[in-house]
């Protein structure tokens, strides 16, 4: 996968099943908040996260106790990883964070809400495959 170095702005080759990754050029971390891997957010980081982001956000509503939720993780990281750098994926845990659920109006998890521009374009609920989920984002825009 290809990720960004948040310092020096260099696209890294990474592995993302292999932990303590760092650049090639200035050898800073490339860490999980870095582009092209999925970003856990809480309800106090949904505003500067989501809505002021400069690039489409994924917002994945989840829960640890899910099994659909769990199952759903990894294609979340695929697409994050095939679309770096044109659309972020952001993780809110609604277990934790519950204020969430009320604010979506969320009936069933996992939720999938597609922001652009800090404004709802789109949204899906339940486990759904990286085609399912591509044809997903590709019919917002």
């Amino acid at each position: 996968m290809q990720v960004l170095c948040p310092a020096c702005k260099v696209i890294n080759n990474v592995d993302p099943d292999k932990s303590g990754a760092i650049c090639g050029k200035c050898k800073t971390a490339l860490v999980p908040q870095a582009p092209g891997y999925p970003v856990s957010i809480t309800d106090s980081q949904f505003e500067s996260a989501v809505l002021r982001s400069k690039v489409p956000v994924l917002l994945d509503l989840w829960g640890q106790s899910c099994p659909p939720c769990r199952q759903l993780a990894p294609v979340l990281k695929e697409l994050a990883k095939l679309h770096t750098g044109r659309l972020k994926i952001a993780k809110l845990n609604v277990e934790q964070q519950p204020q969430a659920a009320g604010r979506f109006g969320i009936r069933g998890i996992p939720t999938l809400i597609l922001f652009q521009d800090g404004k709802e374009l789109a949204r899906t609920s339940g486990f759904q495959p990286l085609n399912k989920l591509e044809i997903f984002v590709r019919a917002a825009f």
